[in-house]
Parts: structure tokens; C-alpha cells; sequence
């Protein structure tokens, strides 16, 4: 199948890890910060676990359309889409929830992890 091949998709991997970086550790602080403003919070687990569960879904929410048009890119035939654009507008055709096919096992991937990583790095 050639070189070219074996990176089909490297571009919307790429781009879906910027923005993983960004959903989990940006918003992970941010919710954090904006629940110890609050006098219900302060410094324990349930902060930590609730700010890691808010920043996964935020993760999964932003990222969930670069995996589906990622993983559609990798599957795709040799020549099936003549750009990136082509692939936005062919997943565009079956409606805006289309580009958040799978939501639901993305999240039950990614929302442990983050509540497990941020929860360990924190205690």
C-alpha cells in the first residue's frame, strides 16, 4: 500500500492530541479552581475527582470529531477522499452528530483515565 499509507490519518491523530492536551490539563485546573471557589469545595478527592471527571467529558467532547474524521481517513480507500476538506464534508452529510459517533466508549475510555491520572498525581 505504500509509505504514504502508513500515515493516513497522522494529521487528525496530531491535531487530536493538541486538543486532548488541552481538554484534560487546561480544564482539569480551570474546573478546579472554579470549585474551590465555592464554599462546597476545598483541596480533597471529591475536588480532585470532580474536576477530572469535568475535564474528561470536556476532553471527549472536543476531540470526538477528530477521531471520527481520523479514524474515516484511516479506513478509507486509496483515493476515496480527494482532501481533508472532502472527509469534513462527506462526515458534514449525515448530520452534526455524526462527527460524535462513539461518544458514549470514548468517554468510558477516557473519563477513568483522567479521573485516575489526576487523582494519583494530586495525592
Amino acid at each position: 500500500e505504500g509509505f504514504r499509507t502508513l500515515f493516513s490519518g497522522a494529521n487528525w491523530a496530531t491535531g487530536r492530541a493538541i486538543l486532548m492536551t488541552i481538554g484534560q490539563l487546561c480544564f482539569y485546573d480551570s474546573v478546579k479552581q472554579s470549585l474551590m471557589a465555592t464554599p462546597y469545595f476545598e483541596d480533597n478527592l471529591l475536588t480532585h475527582f470532580t474536576a477530572s471527571l469535568a475535564a474528561g467529558a470536556i476532553a471527549t467532547t472536543v476531540t470526538q470529531p477528530l477521531d471520527v474524521l481520523k479514524t474515516r481517513s484511516m479506513n478509507a480507500k486509496p483515493g476515496e477522499f480527494a482532501s481533508s476538506l472532502d472527509l469534513i464534508k462527506y462526515t458534514a452529510k449525515n448530520g452534526p452528530m455524526a462527527f460524535y459517533k462513539g461518544y458514549v466508549p470514548a468517554f468510558v475510555r477516557l473519563g477513568p483515565q483522567t479521573i485516575l491520572t489526576f487523582v494519583l498525581l494530586n495525592n
